[in-house]
């Protein structure tokens, strides 16, 4: 060819459209590398002509590589294709470069795919592939039926416009994968899904446990020996902490980057010595043995101790397995950990054993981070807000607030936020054991909002505790492990003038109901029906200050209220119900929960935490009861229970 412009063009075979091209190039100084994409420069998704071709610039002696993918015509919404990946993939080497070179020559008929109610195989559709039609834009879950011995990894795009399939090129991007194999995507609005599914052989080593080894015992395997013992091995990125709160998806696709050090395996049966075998993962990849090697004597059947002996730095670790039986059953185990380094399986005649070892290095020590919010942020509605919104609205790290750290009867420590970072303070020397975290309120500041976790800061999963309490401190669920990493972000409101709020539900009981005065239980559970449109008062010395109308849902929240002195709440709908004082029964009975620690407002009587106690009603026109709303942690909801009148 001569360099400059060139035009590439398809003649489009008869039932297909538009294809999807992705091109590649070398810089001119390399030898030719074959049809590998993955190590020439950027990848491009190319601008397709209706005629099939595209128009690119080549240099001299460059090395132009791209890969044509063309797309049957259809009007589906969602179609998946599926392609397998040959064994030694690294997740962190997931981009679509090296996919697109080395994991779209073998497709897989077969395959079952679930998306939202409909169940289809690859290859009844399309080839390699199953597609669908008649879905509505929203949130559906796509799921796999994963095949054993395979790890998924998929790559979505979706069109805009109504384009067809056969004349998209969706800009592909890798989803996380829940831990049942399934993904969610949301679909716009007229457009449609194509995905790219990808099962990587990740369990090479046991027969049986993929779709491409026949499971049979060899016939000159000794008695009483197991097929094969696998271990693969994944070293996790400093601040992951595999042992907590992260699932198997979740630990290949972050376990695998720039090489980690050697690990020393020692593998006993029956608390004989087997053997001993290092592993060090180069970067992007894991490190692999399969016992017994060739010309190695059989392994015995019996109980196997794998212990792993980590380099220094490196602490605990998080093990999956996957044994295999002997009438082609398999299962997936995640056996104890006996002193954070050994495991321990039974393995019998003629099973096989397949482990994921999971390590990484471990900075013991408790981060905290405080957040300034702006001033007028609602506070009184902080506990609706996630995580992620508060982080984006207050993005402001707030220096010289203090904190203490201790345990229950113990020492304490203390230190200023600013010390070790933006907004950021560490204790590296903690007590393990039950943990309380308390900030010192900044004057003209309300109750703090605190988030925490384990390992890297993902609200997603795993949080061992979401609150706000009204003096500042918070207890982690459950004792804090000796060698963690626990992270907490506090969240401050500026309050200039501090008000109050009340949430009421209003719902009907049955007529001649008696709940019990001292449970509200009873009340929760025969008094379902809810009444909309019911209107409260809330007064004071000086008047109404607030009020509304409950919903559909017999639910209204009045905000802004002020504080230090009595109110009174009165429903001002008595239509259809007794309101005279003669006969108490027939008056509404209210319970009032004070939610100051922690309030989950919701749709039913189940979503209000809180100490609670029965009030009767005020004497006069209306149902009235008061309260008094002190300061801003009395955030109380009050609950309506009214008895249908005969």
């Amino acid at each position: 060819y001569q360099p400059g412009a060139v035009v590439i063009t398809e003649t489009i075979p008869e039932g297909y459209g538009t294809p999807g091209v992705y091109c590649s190039f070398d810089l001119g100084d390399s030898a030719p590398v074959g049809n590998d994409i993955s190590v020439l420069g950027g990848i491009q998704i190319m601008d397709v002509s209706p005629d099939g071709s595209i128009s690119t610039q080549v240099g001299a002696n460059q090395h132009y590589v791209c890969h044509w993918f063309n797309f049957p015509s259809s009007d589906y919404d969602i179609v998946i294709y599926t392609y397998v990946c040959p064994a030694g993939y690294a997740p962190a080497a997931f981009d679509y470069g090296p996919l697109l070179a080395d994991c779209t020559g073998e497709t897989r008929d077969g395959v079952v795919f679930h998306v939202g109610d409909q169940t289809q195989a690859t290859g009844e559709a399309i080839p390699g592939g199953v597609a669908f039609d008649g879905y509505e834009p929203g949130d559906l879950i796509i799921r796999e039926e994963v095949p054993a011995g395979y790890t998924p990894y998929v790559f979505c795009g979706q069109s805009s416009g109504g384009v067809a399939f056969d004349q998209m090129t969706p800009v592909p991007m890798l989803l996380t994968l829940a831990e049942d194999g399934s993904i969610t995507v949301n679909l716009s609005e007229n457009s449609r899904l194509i995905c790219y599914w990808y099962n990587v052989l990740t369990e090479t080593a046991v027969p049986g446990a993929n779709l491409d080894v026949v499971d049979e015992v060899d016939e000159e395997e000794e008695p009483g020996s197991n097929r094969g013992l696998t271990i693969q091995h994944f070293a996790c990125d400093p601040g992951l902490d595999p042992r907590l709160n992260q699932g198997r998806y979740t630990l290949l696709q972050l376990c695998t980057g720039a090489a980690k050090p050697a690990f020393a395996y020692h593998i006993y049966v029956d608390q004989t010595l087997i053997e001993t075998v290092g592993l060090q993962t180069a970067a992007n990849t894991w490190g692999e043995v399969f016992l017994p090697a060739p010309q190695q004597e059989p392994i015995p059947a019996g109980l196997v101790t794998i212990t792993v002996e980590p380099p220094a730095g490196y602490a605990g670790a998080k093990v999956n397995c996957l044994q295999s039986r002997t009438d082609d059953s398999s299962e997936e185990i995640e056996p104890n950990l006996i002193n954070d380094t050994s495991i321990m399986v039974n393995v019998g005649p003629g099973e096989s054993l397949v482990c994921e070892w999971f390590n990484a290095p471990v900075e013991p020590g408790i981060d905290i981070s405080a957040w300034l919010c702006p001033a007028g942020y609602d506070a009184t509605d902080v506990t609706l807000v996630p995580y992620a919104v508060l982080l984006q609205d207050c993005a402001q790290p707030h220096d010289g607030v203090e904190f203490s750290l201790g345990i229950p009867m113990g020492a304490y420590s203390f230190g200023f936020t600013g010390e070790d970072g933006p907004g950021h303070l560490r204790f590296e020397d903690y007590n393990p054991g039950i943990m309380v975290i308390t900030e010192t309120i900044p004057e003209g500041y309300g109750t703090p909002r605190a988030f925490c976790t384990y390992g890297p800061f993902d609200p997603s999963s795993g949080l061992v505790h979401i609150g706000d309490s009204g003096d500042g401190s918070i207890s982690p669920d459950g004792p804090v492990p000796e060698n963690s990493h626990l992270v907490c972000h506090f969240f401050n409101f500026p309050q200039d003038e501090l008000t109050g709020a009340i949430d009421m539900f209003r719902f009907e009981c049955p007529s001649g109901f008696t709940p019990d005065l001292s449970a509200v239980n009873d009340a929760i559970s025969m008094c379902a029906e809810p009444l909309g449109g019911v209107n409260f008062e809330v007064s004071n010395e000086e008047g109404v200050v607030g009020g509304g109308a409950t919903d559909a849902g017999g639910y209204l929240s009045i905000r802004e209220l002020p504080l230090g002195g009595r109110l009174s709440i009165a429903d001002v709908d008595t239509d259809g119900y007794d309101s005279s004082t003669e006969d108490v029964d027939d008056l509404p009975y209210v319970f009032c929960f004070d939610d100051s620690v922690v309030h989950y407002p919701g749709p039913g009587l189940d979503s209000v935490r809180g100490a609670y106690s029965q009030q009767f009603i005020v004497e006069g026109e209306f149902m009235t009861v008061e309260i008094d709303l002190n300061n801003v942690s009395n955030y109380s909801s009050r609950l309506w229970f009214s008895i249908a009148g005969d």
